[in-house]
């Protein structure tokens, strides 16, 4: 399940290194006084095929992920890819949170090419294209969230990579609640629901209200069979996100794991509602009435 990790992040200004920018944008793509852009108006002004389109699906697919919208997230993503169907190379954020997407949406086979590719540039591998590794190695990269997101995509698909990946991720410094928040998700991802509920209470403890951290508090325990501890936590993270898939989902497995057959189905229903791609939400839940 893929749990609100992206919530945690920071919007991405991703740019594919591989697309010339030497051309000036047009106006709707220029930062404005408070340092932004309007990547929606920039999208709508960009020439069809430009960088400064591709830019701006980019962005606005990273905005997706970062709310858990997958839906429109692929779609965006999917959009920014080269049209002649080759490999388009960016920062490895970027290809962590295109990974990520895919996966989530049930394309494996795609994710694993893009979580490949992110950390491949990641660790300045000798067959990414050198203009690459010189663009990405001039920017700071948060390898934290990187392997947050290719590394559940990784395991999934039994890539040889996997053990390597996690022992270098499982090295960085958890410096904060979103460092533990983002450990317990690829925790609970992998299946290592004791390693998983440790890190979540490390982020709980400095960071009790957001409903990322509830959310993944919430799932861990169901996952634990602790389904009347977990229901607390799941109604916190429902009541401060509602509109997100994964608490849904969430939350309707506490209710299946207690019986509560018909509030299980309900929340459902509304994942459903929310997130109609990712193939986890089509899945009937398990519940047998109490």
């Amino acid at each position: 399940m893929r749990i609100v990790l992206a919530a945690l992040a920071l919007l991405a200004l991703s740019a594919p290194y591989a697309a010339a920018q030497d051309d000036a944008p047009p106006p709707q793509c220029r930062y404005n006084a408070a340092g932004q852009v309007d990547y929606q108006a920039c999208l709508d002004a960009a020439p069809d095929g430009s960088p400064w389109q591709m830019l701006s699906l980019i962005n606005l697919g990273t905005d997706a992920y970062n709310n858990a919208d997958f839906p429109r997230a692929v779609a965006f993503y999917d959009r920014a890819q080269p049209r002649d169907g080759g490999l388009m190379y960016s920062d490895p954020l970027y290809h962590a949170n295109y990974a990520a997407t895919l996966q989530q949406v049930g394309r494996s086979e795609d994710a694993l090419v893009q979580a490949r590719m992110a950390l491949a540039v990641l660790q300045n591998a000798p067959d990414v294209p050198e203009a690459v590794r010189t663009s990405v190695g001039a920017h700071p990269v948060d390898r934290d969230l990187v392997y947050a997101g290719i590394l559940p995509v990784l395991h999934a698909n039994d890539d040889p990579q996997t053990e390597a990946a996690m022992a270098a991720f499982i090295a960085l410094p958890a410096q904060d609640w979103v460092s533990w928040a983002n450990r317990a998700a690829v925790m609970l991802e992998i299946g290592d629901y004791p390693t998983a509920l440790q890190a979540n209470e490390r982020a709980l403890r400095m960071e009790s209200a957001h409903p990322a951290v509830q959310n993944n508090q919430c799932y861990i325990l169901v996952k634990l069979e602790r389904a009347n501890d977990a229901l607390p936590y799941c109604e916190r993270a429902r009541a401060a996100a509602p509109e997100v898939a994964a608490v849904r989902h969430s939350v309707a497995s506490a209710y299946a794991a207690l019986g509560r057959c018909a509030d299980a189905e309900s929340e459902m229903a509304q994942a459903r509602r929310l997130d109609s791609v990712s193939p986890e939400y089509r899945e009937p839940l398990a519940c047998a009435p109490a």
